[in-house]
């Protein structure tokens, strides 16, 4: 919640702040930075204290985060600092959620599993979307994060206590699980990919609003409807998979090269809330559905340290957020289609790299 309440009031901010394109960017980025560097670390502190304690740390941190921005933040550094905290926050829910569902949840139901968990992120997109028109033109952005900040904390309260336990100062093993080498390569792809889908929620309400003369309210509900497409495909490919239990990187590849479509209808989308009411929908359903059953094969390909294993991803993933935003702001400061056709090929490189890795990866497991 703290990244996407960010990018949605983004015109509000922009107001308030003074906050503009490029600063924007960098703030999308700098939500990741401390996540990229925590991620390993986050991942074995995951499998150390175990998922249900992990989980409680984490939702405590990000709702922290959130009221500190609403009390607090007057400035872009301000928000930078807790952003940074938000990430390291995000990394562990991640971790510790997927350690929870490799320890609880059988075989034939994982696929579903990682789906409604990974629901969580085009979920909290669609609140964000939903609360422009809803809380934010009504109460303003500072009570809006408030808001969501106490919901976090509240969340807290509803991990329930299990007798899963951590290994405590015992390194995990990765015996049987993926070589570094091809688990590097999935981390290079998740990088390409997530870069793609950090620029495209970032930017998706400003560019409709800008680019294709959407209303404010208008805007925040295209993107609201957008994740609820993301949540849908999340959760149906997490139920295909679990009839098809040899299914490991090609599916999430292909969406991700089929992104490519939907970015080059908004290269070509000024003037027009047509192609925003059309692609975006589509591009939350491609370059955000892959990450459930990324995620899931990640885990099963990995069953011995699962935790540790999806730690070394979301440095992937977190650098790929990082640079993501930045380089968009940039070329988006300066032309919109520029930027979009630069996310189009880098959505068939994503791709590319994602089905090289899940190659190399059936090809041999550490000893």
């Amino acid at each position: 919640m703290p990244i996407f309440l960010t990018a949605t009031m983004a015109i509000r901010l922009k107001e308030d702040l003074g906050i503009d394109e490029e600063a924007l960017g960098a703030l999308l980025s700098i939500f990741s930075v401390g996540a990229a560097v925590a991620a390993p670390i986050m991942g074995r502190l995951a499998e150390r204290l175990g998922p249900g304690p992990s989980l409680r740390l984490a939702s405590a941190l990000s709702g922290v985060v959130m009221v500190s921005i609403a009390a607090a933040a007057q400035g872009w550094l301000a928000i930078a600092g807790l952003l940074i905290t938000g990430g390291i926050a995000a990394t562990l829910m991640q971790s510790s959620s997927n350690l929870w569902l490799a320890r609880t949840i059988e075989d034939r139901r994982m696929g579903l599993a990682f789906g409604l968990k990974q629901s969580g992120g085009p979920t909290a997109a669609l609140l964000a979307g939903v609360a422009v028109p809803v809380l934010a033109l009504a109460f303003g952005w500072r009570w809006t994060f408030a808001g969501f900040g106490a919901f976090a904390l509240l969340a807290v309260l509803s991990v329930p206590r299990t007798g899963l336990r951590g290994v405590g100062r015992t390194a995990p093993s990765r015996e049987g699980d993926v070589d570094l080498g091809p688990l590097l390569v999935l981390t290079a792809s998740a990088a390409v990919c997530t870069a793609l889908s950090a620029a495209f929620t970032g930017f998706a309400v400003t560019a409709a609003v800008e680019q294709g003369g959407l209303g404010e309210s208008a805007a925040g509900l295209v993107f609201a409807l957008g994740a609820l497409a993301g949540v849908v495909t999340r959760i149906a490919l997490g139920r295909w998979v679990d009839g098809r239990p040899d299914t490991r990187f090609g599916v999430p590849a292909m969406l991700v090269g089929a992104g490519a479509l939907g970015f080059a209808i908004l290269s070509r989308g000024s003037g027009s809330p047509a192609a925003f009411m059309v692609a975006v929908p589509f591009s939350f359903a491609t370059v955000w559905g892959w990450v459930g059953v990324f995620n899931y094969a990640v885990t099963r390909s990995n069953a011995t340290s699962p935790a540790a294993a999806t730690g070394i991803t979301l440095v992937g993933s977190n650098v790929g957020v990082v640079v993501g935003p930045a380089v968009f702001g940039f070329l988006f400061a300066r032309s919109f289609a520029v930027a979009w056709l630069t996310a189009a090929v880098g959505s068939l490189l994503g791709a590319a790299l994602m089905t090289l890795g899940g190659s190399l990866a059936r090809r041999g497991a550490a000893t």
